[in-house]
Parts: structure tokens; sequence; C-alpha cells
């Protein structure tokens, strides 16, 4: 038997801070993002700054793999 349902493929717009129910004025009030790995993969913007730390150190690591495999 097959499925034939493919999983939801999240866009850009469906992970915008705005939409989401932590951010006020600007800020997001959450201590982790309920979107960070969606957004980690459509390289969203990211508000959090506990958040922005990880993104910023997964592209560190990718960028230093990539030389490392060069």
């Amino acid at each position: 038997m097959s499925n034939k349902y493919k999983p939801f493929e999240y866009k850009k717009e469906d992970v915008d801070c705005k939409l989401c129910l932590y951010y006020a004025n600007g800020l997001c009030c959450s201590v982790r993002c309920c979107c960070l790995e969606e957004k980690l993969k459509l390289d969203s913007p990211i508000i959090n700054w506990l958040d922005k730390k990880i993104q910023e150190d997964l592209h560190y690591d990718l960028l230093m793999l990539k030389r490392k495999n060069q």
C-alpha cells in the first residue's frame, strides 16, 4: 500500500514571525522558536536572539565543512 499523501512543505511566508503568537512589538518573547527547523531549512529571517546564534553557528559549521571537502 503506497502513501498517496505527501507532507506539507513550508514556504518562507508560512514561517513569518509576524504570524506567530509569541511575536509582539517587533520582538519574539518565546524562549525557543517553534518554527526553527523550518526557518533554518528555508533560510528565513529569525528574530529570537538565541535562535539567531544557532543559525549563525550552523552557517559557520556548513561553511567549514564545505572548505574541508574541497
